[in-house]
């Protein structure tokens, strides 16, 4: 998906980007952007590289979960870390 709002109009990008585009459209305004990254950028970070690790089959799924939760866990309980609302 272009980030520029109407960047791949008329273009053909396969199947798969047509499908995403279709999803887009029918949700209308039920879209939201994840911002976790730019307010917990330590939580962005290390969730990288635990999602990298398991890409890579040096850990389980179920260990990237644990290894996420953890980390989710540690930013919650931190109070020195800002804490935002959508």
């Amino acid at each position: 998906m272009s980030t520029v709002a109407g960047a791949a109009e008329g273009l053909d990008l396969g199947t798969a980007f047509a499908s995403v585009d279709q999803a887009v459209k029918a949700a209308g305004s039920n879209t939201f952007v994840a911002q976790y990254g730019d307010w917990y950028k330590k939580l962005n970070d290390d969730a990288s590289n635990a999602m990298g690790a398991m890409l890579n089959k040096r850990s389980t799924p179920e260990e990237f979960m644990d290894a996420a939760q953890q980390i989710a866990d540690g930013i919650a309980q931190d109070s020195s870390v800002k804490k935002y609302h959508r």
